[in-house]
């Protein structure tokens, strides 16, 4: 079991690292040798580290909008089943009438679902008939609100990601002008020593 943990990790990693641009990838390696060009563990942990950070501020924001949608689930779950807005979004029609009657159709149907649902939480048929007739008119609402809601989860994330590579990046860039820089003073220092 250990093994297959291990296995797990590993392919995490390989994932994490083959999804960076080929430029930090570069970087990161260059930064993790010596001027001999023998890499060093302790270059290795701080980049790793570097890494580590990247994609915990990435982590963090995707965790931000989990938990928003989590919450917004349960609380769309006390009111209306999630697997009865799964069976009514796959019963879907371009036309709301033929939408319509495919959810009133059969016996086990959405409708008579709902109801049962909204009885056992102490409605009554009337007031079930009365919220779902509220919700079908919310129906192009909850739409663009929907739709709206995963642009705006879209545009976090990127301007997530972006702000954590570009933080990324501007770290990297300047550890590797530091080794350059390190390298270009031991090779003038070496050329002026007396042969």
């Amino acid at each position: 079991m250990l093994g297959i943990y291990l296995l797990c990790l590993f392919l995490i990693c390989l994932t994490a690292i083959i999804a960076l641009p080929a430029e930090v990838r570069s970087l990161m390696s260059d930064n993790c040798r010596n001027s001999r060009g023998r890499l060093k563990p302790r270059y290795v942990a701080r980049e790793m580290l570097s890494l580590a950070r990247f994609y915990a501020q990435t982590l963090f924001a995707a965790s931000l909008i989990a938990c928003v949608a989590l919450i917004a689930a349960v609380f769309i779950d006390d009111y209306i089943k999630l697997d009865i807005i799964a069976k009514a979004v796959g019963k879907f029609e371009p036309d709301a009438a033929a939408w319509e009657a495919s959810l009133k159709a059969g016996p086990k149907s959405v409708t008579s679902q709902f109801t049962q649902h909204h009885m056992m939480q102490g409605g009554t048929r009337a007031s079930a008939r009365t919220l779902m007739l509220t919700l079908w008119r919310l129906v192009p609402l909850a739409t663009v609100l929907i739709f709206a809601a995963l642009l705006l989860c879209m545009r976090l994330m990127s301007q997530s990601f972006n702000r954590a590579i570009r933080d990324l990046v501007r770290e990297e860039s300047a550890r590797d002008l530091r080794r350059i820089r390190r390298r270009y003073l031991q090779n003038t220092a070496q050329s002026q020593l007396p042969n």
